[in-house]
């Protein structure tokens, strides 16, 4: 059986990969996210027989790990990227070597891997079924087909039949008996891993698709480009997540639903709110060096549908409803016992989503709750509030300044405002972060 390393940052990227692979021959597949960690992988395994890398990744690009490589071994290598490989003078004078594009054009990878492998009858021999994890399975929407658990070598027993969804209790009961891979059939497969390319924004995307902000905040994040630290990277990464939660959503007629309702077009303002919090949030996230793809992917998710129980006339009077939050008469009015829950009951509709990412479901219960306890609905202090949930509080507090301001103002107005407010904990760290920044 052929040994196969995939080497990229991205996670999804390296899980569709696999079934590609897997759909045209039996293999043994090797994951790495860097370059050092292929490596690692390949000196403890040196009778792999294909490596394809990506080039952009952190600890060891692919130029680093194919020089490394060919100093032991003539290893087939595959580049997989966007850019084509004469744009890496690390490739200059390859050797053993391929480059295919990204996004994956499917019929050109296969035909570069079989004529890589034709030599091995058995290894180009497809399989009956093709192993897909639950990483993947979670992120698809409706199953192009009928989904198997393996009990054996030769052993398949049935658990979801094309055209169904699964849930999130239906995931986690699988996690629970830490059954990691699902089987399905390999037409199947394709059309799955389709699929999650669109879902996932894996294929070439124009960011302009998400949502817009109008021509005062964007003046605002110009001038505070360099305050806060907004990179290209940060907000190519926000564009790309938010992009990605909004194709999900359509593909939930729940969560479509209750998106529609807003009607982003119209309330610019809550557009350029959700925005803003998934960029500052994202901002702050890799200036604290928390962020990666995972979380970057959870805050975008959190962004956008933080309030997603709230309807059009509650969205319309937010301000208006958190300043009554402290009044005792509107705590005890349907109206106010509404508003208090919304955080919970917001939290309970992305607790059931299986798309939504784990942590989002606690971000958005405790996304009103404050360091000094006075939040709702819950009243925690700065010790029961998660970090990432710490970190979406702030990045909210300071969207909330700049739409509120109208693209007047500035990061130092806020932060002389805030700093003897966030002072504890998580919260002090953050804000101390933000002013360095804007020092």
């Amino acid at each position: 059986m052929k040994q196969i390393l995939i080497v990229d940052d991205v996670e999804d990227i390296r899980e569709i990969l696999a079934v590609y692979i897997l759909n045209q021959i039996e293999a043994n597949i090797f994951q790495a996210e860097s370059g050092q960690e292929a490596l690692d992988i390949f000196k403890n395994h040196p009778q792999i027989d294909l490596i394809i890398s990506d080039y952009n990744m952190p600890n060891g690009n692919g130029g680093f790990l194919y020089k490394k490589i060919r100093e032991s071994s003539q290893v087939p290598f595959i580049l997989h990227t966007t850019e084509p490989p004469n744009r890496y003078p690390d490739f200059k004078e390859a050797t053993n070597f391929t480059h295919v594009s990204k996004p994956i054009l499917r019929e050109s990878f296969f035909k570069v891997l079989h004529e890589i492998l034709s030599g091995d009858a058995k290894a180009v021999r497809r399989p009956k079924y093709v192993p897909v994890s639950l990483n993947l399975l979670k992120k698809s929407v409706i199953l192009p087909g009928d989904i198997f658990v393996r009990l054996g070598t030769d052993n398949f027993v049935k658990i979801a039949h094309q055209g169904n969804t699964l849930v999130k209790d239906d995931f986690n009961k699988y996690a629970n008996k830490n059954i990691k891979h699902f089987y399905i059939e390999p037409k199947a497969s394709l059309q799955m891993m389709a699929q999650l390319h669109d879902i996932l924004n894996l294929t070439d995307v124009d960011n302009t698709q998400a949502l817009q902000m109008t021509s005062a905040t964007v003046d605002f994040l110009m001038n505070a480009k360099e305050e806060l630290g907004f990179s290209k990277e940060v907000q190519d990464l926000t564009n790309k997540n938010i992009n990605k939660v909004l194709k999900l959503a359509e593909s939930s007629p729940q969560i479509s639903t209750l998106l529609k309702k807003w009607n982003f077009d119209e309330n610019s303002e809550f557009a350029d709110r959700c925005t803003m919090i998934a960029l500052i949030s994202t901002t702050i996230a890799k200036r604290l060096n928390w962020v990666s793809d995972k979380t970057a992917d959870k805050l975008a998710f959190a962004a956008l549908l933080h309030d997603i129980s709230l309807d059009l006339h509650q969205i319309s009077q937010l301000r208006e409803l958190l300043e009554k939050v402290g009044d005792k008469k509107f705590q005890k009015s349907p109206e106010g016992k509404a508003f208090l829950h919304h955080p919970l009951k917001a939290a309970e509709i992305l607790q059931k989503w299986p798309q939504s990412p784990p942590d989002v479901d606690t971000i958005v219960a405790q996304h009103h709750e404050k360091p000094d306890s006075s939040g709702f609905p819950h009243g925690l202090n700065h010790m029961r509030i998660s970090p990432l949930s710490a970190v979406f509080i702030v990045a909210q507090d300071l969207a909330d300044y700049i739409v509120t301001k109208k693209g007047s103002g500035s990061i130092q107005d806020w932060i002389k405002l805030k700093k003897d407010y966030y002072i504890r904990g998580e919260f002090k760290k953050i804000i101390e972060t933000i002013s360095e920044s804007a020092n």
